[in-house]
């Protein structure tokens, strides 16, 4: 997770357009393994790095990350919730709140 927000906007600008041409995959076990081994994972860097970072400029740049990814993620499924299982980000949503420790 790169600090500065340039690149970090623009991770996320790319991330996104990946998974918008990934849409036509309609398979579950896809989905499910995008959710588990990437959306997942980069939801626990983004709280590791929240909970080892020691300035107040870094928290509120992964603060903003999180909420940035949360509201992608939301427009995301609204806009392919045909086609993406809504169940998979439950699970995972719910997995990470579970694992939060603060």
């Amino acid at each position: 997770m790169d600090p500065n927000q340039d690149k970090s906007d623009k991770a996320m600008v790319n991330f996104f357009r990946i998974l918008e041409k990934a849409t036509t995959h309609n398979s579950f076990v896809f989905w499910r393994e995008c959710f588990s081994q990437v959306i997942y994972p980069l939801l626990d860097d983004i709280q590791l790095a929240l909970n080892t970072q020691t300035t107040d400029l870094l928290k509120k740049h992964y603060l903003r990350t999180l909420d940035h990814l949360f509201t992608q993620l939301a427009h995301f499924l609204k806009d392919h919730s045909d086609r993406v299982p809504l169940c998979l980000y439950i699970d995972t949503l719910c997995l990470f709140i579970a694992n939060l420790s603060n």
